[in-house]
């Protein structure tokens, strides 16, 4: 049977998300800037989405924007307080503050600001990818920008104290603006931006079993605002260009159905899935690599001995897939393995399990037996063992 274990790199499709889709795509298909009946319809269904995710986030509508994804939401705002900067300050220094160990789209983002004079800055994080408020405020002067984490590690399920950062931050300097990463958080964990004190929050649809292509940006009423993209009206005038009301429907209907899903803090199930999967691993000789109070959606190990490309092929032939790490590295050195300082002989060896709605306990035992048998099997091959 196949088994899927890499939902943090993307989630299929809910059967219930597919069917909102489907029929927007039917019959409610209208252009909703068009003044008619077709346009009023797909307006309808737009504005009830964008109510239904800011009633989950306890956000006013307005302040939703629907974007193509997280990565599209974090150009928009660390370009926009850079347009700002460049148009404002006159030369003056400039820097944005990050962690060493966010994802891609927000380390390679803050390093094309160098291009215009904007210094980045980066938090170090401890053996569990902890990143401390008080540090992060400390890098914070009269010159920063903007000040970007993640709510939770993409590749260690490590769960950012973002409330206290952002009142760390904001006592350094009231007016900096704050930037979180909620990709692995938003429908997973509890999420009310305006508890947390952000200025914006962002995410994408095909972490929550919505379709690629379709995400969210949060923006605080009264915080600084640039469109990325320019045109039409569309999105109260923050985002030019036709709104995806299909996909923006099935983010809304992805969105609560994972909200109904949990009990309390997470998922039950899954909460299962990951106590089963890290006393398998702990009977083995993996090196467990996430936290105890990660979240239970990730769980990263390593094996001394291997090369984890090596051990995907191996699960792949037997239909049952996970990761060596964040899918948009392809295989590059993990920022973030190194960022923690797993050993050498674990480096090559780190895989990712993420879990989804639609994992049962059931698949735990027949996936770890494989994966142990496979780490067994590459290790006599390669004279690798316990370090």
């Amino acid at each position: 049977m196949m088994i899927y274990f890499d939902n943090a790199a993307t989630t299929p499709v809910l059967p219930e998300v597919r069917r909102v889709i489907d029929e927007t795509l039917e019959t409610l298909w209208g252009n909703p800037s068009s003044l008619h009946r077709k346009g009023f319809e797909a307006e309808k269904i737009l504005r009830k989405a964008r109510e239904t995710v800011a009633g989950i986030l306890r956000v006013d509508p307005k302040s939703v924007i629907f974007t193509s994804g997280a990565t599209e939401s974090i150009n928009t705002v660390l370009r926009g307080v850079a347009a700002r900067h460049l148009m404002t300050r006159n030369g003056a220094p400039a820097n944005v503050v990050i962690s060493s160990v966010e994802h891609a789209a927000v380390e390679q983002t803050a390093r094309a600001l160098k291009d215009f004079g904007i210094d980045v800055r980066r938090a170090s994080v401890d053996e569990a990818g902890r990143v401390d408020a008080a540090d992060m405020a400390a890098l914070v002067d009269a010159h920063t920008l903007l000040v970007g984490m993640m709510h939770v590690n993409n590749e260690l399920g490590t769960i950012y104290p973002i409330a206290d950062i952002v009142r760390a931050v904001k006592a350094r300097k009231a007016d900096v603006p704050v930037l979180v990463d909620g990709t692995q958080a938003l429908g997973k964990l509890v999420v009310h931006p305006g508890e947390l004190g952000c200025d914006y929050y962002v995410s994408s649809g095909h972490k929550i079993h919505a379709p690629k292509g379709i995400g969210l940006l949060y923006v605080r009423p009264g915080a600084f605002f640039r469109p990325l993209l320019t045109g039409g009206p569309q999105e109260n005038g923050h985002r030019a260009g036709t709104e995806n009301v299909p996909y923006i429907a099935g983010f809304a209907a992805a969105l609560e159905a994972m909200e109904a899903s949990r009990e309390g803090d997470w998922n039950p199930t899954i909460v299962a899935i990951n106590r089963s999967v890290r006393e398998r691993l702990a009977a083995s000789d993996a090196r467990i690599l996430s936290p105890e109070e990660a979240s239970p959606y990730i769980l990263t190990a390593a094996f001394s001995g291997i090369k984890a490309e090596v051990l995907l092929h191996f699960m792949e032939r037997e239909e049952m897939y996970l990761s060596s790490g964040s899918a948009c590295s392809k295989g590059a050195p993990s920022r973030v393995l190194q960022a923690i300082r797993v050993p050498d002989a674990y480096a090559d060896g780190a895989v990712r399990l993420s879990f989804g709605r639609e994992n049962t306990l059931n698949e735990v035992d027949p996936f770890l037996d494989q994966l142990l048998a496979a780490v067994r099997q590459i290790q006599s091959l390669t004279g690798g063992h316990k370090a």
